[in-house]
């Protein structure tokens, strides 16, 4: 036990710099990134769709949430960044999603929200009009979740891999 506030200190500083140094992206999150960001072949007449757009909504704070997308190199994929901090909801609430949605300058059902959590993220993303997609990696949905999910049209996803293709769909 640290009973000393400057050891105490010292020894979170050197947690947490090693806590920093462990962010890691997931094996699939740079191709994703890519096929998302990068204009598709399009069909027809040879038509080309325009890349997607990317934003963030995030629980935590805009300026550690920051510090991790310059970590992992992220930013110049992100166009619009929403901590709930400074614009005053948390997710699931639906102005917050709604806000990011009015800096994209699209309508609620043009976005798509994906994230790790069912209520918070997905079902969030769904009852504010948004595609809500839950990114379920270990695969503990249960029953209850997954019948929700069918309901409500909110896509499991246990990759990213899948992605794309949900996104920009095929004729």
């Amino acid at each position: 036990m640290l009973d000393d506030p400057a050891e105490a200190e010292t020894w979170f500083a050197r947690y947490f710099e090693r806590y920093r140094e462990a962010w890691r992206l997931h094996d699939d999150a740079l191709a994703c990134l890519h096929e998302l960001t990068a204009p598709s072949a399009g069909s027809g007449a040879g038509a080309a769709s325009a890349p997607l757009r990317l934003g963030i909504i995030t629980n935590g704070d805009l300026a550690f949430q920051t510090r991790k997308l310059e970590r992992l190199e992220l930013t110049a994929h992100v166009e619009h960044f929403v901590a709930s901090g400074d614009f005053g909801a948390t997710k699931p609430d639906a102005s917050i999603f709604l806000h990011a949605v009015d800096l994209f300058g699209v309508e609620p059902h043009e976005a798509a929200y994906i994230g790790d959590r069912f209520r918070t993220d997905a079902v969030g993303a769904a009852d504010a009009g948004l595609t809500g997609v839950w990114l379920d990696r270990p695969g503990r949905a249960t029953d209850a979740e997954r019948t929700e999910a069918a309901t409500r049209g909110i896509p499991i996803l246990r990759s990213l891999a899948p992605l794309p293709a949900l996104l920009r769909p095929h004729p």
